[in-house]
């Protein structure tokens, strides 16, 4: 999507493409590795006759792995080889994709609900979650920063009122009526820092 970034991490320039996940040598510029994900059936690129999945979102790392959504799953890759460490499978595309510390936080759909999810970034384990698929956009140590999706009709509903939850638990530490990024995809344009709420929107 357009929204996806490089990130550089220990001397590595990590660079998501249509059909692959690359790997770069800051120094110098050589290619370093490159992972395509596996498709076992459903959308691929290409279409059905493709081979592997595309890369949604900007990867987000921690202790060794990348983290990436693509359709209706999210892998960690090793950052040194690009190996497949863990796979996390959810019943719909992915929005929000947040990593803090050890603990992933996506938006998705899961089973025959839409859900806030939190799981455990070295096993894929489900540590919570809320319902109604508020949007994760930004933590720290002491909030989860989410969009709450707007009404349909409701003037400007494609972008999120910005509340604030517990990482540890989900629990809703306050709301609010401010608008924050569009809450599809990898919402962008916001920030935390100490008491400060930082937004960034067109026009």
């Amino acid at each position: 999507s357009a929204g996806r970034r490089v990130v550089v991490v220990d001397g590595r320039v990590l660079v998501p493409t249509h059909g692959a996940m690359r790997a770069f040598a800051a120094a110098d510029g050589d290619s370093d590795w490159t992972t395509a994900l596996p498709d076992e059936g459903g959308d691929r690129v290409g279409g059905p006759g493709g081979t592997h999945r595309q890369i949604d979102t900007t990867p987000r790392v921690a202790s060794g792995r990348c983290f990436v959504a693509s359709l209706s799953s999210v892998y960690a890759l090793g950052t040194g080889a690009g190996r497949p460490r863990l796979r996390i499978d959810v019943a719909s595309s992915v929005d929000g994709l947040t990593l803090l510390g050890n603990t992933l936080f996506v938006a998705s759909r899961l089973g025959d609900g839409e859900f806030l999810t939190a799981f455990d970034t070295a096993t894929g384990v489900e540590r919570w979650r809320v319902p109604d698929r508020p949007v994760p956009v930004a933590a720290d140590a002491d909030r989860l920063l989410v969009a709450r999706r707007g009404s349909p009709g409701e003037p400007d509903a494609d972008r999120g009122r910005l509340d604030a939850r517990d990482p540890a638990d989900g629990a809703l530490l306050w709301e609010s009526e401010a608008r924050g990024p569009a809450v599809a995809g990898e919402p962008t344009g916001i920030a935390l820092a100490g008491d400060a709420v930082y937004t960034a929107r067109e026009g």
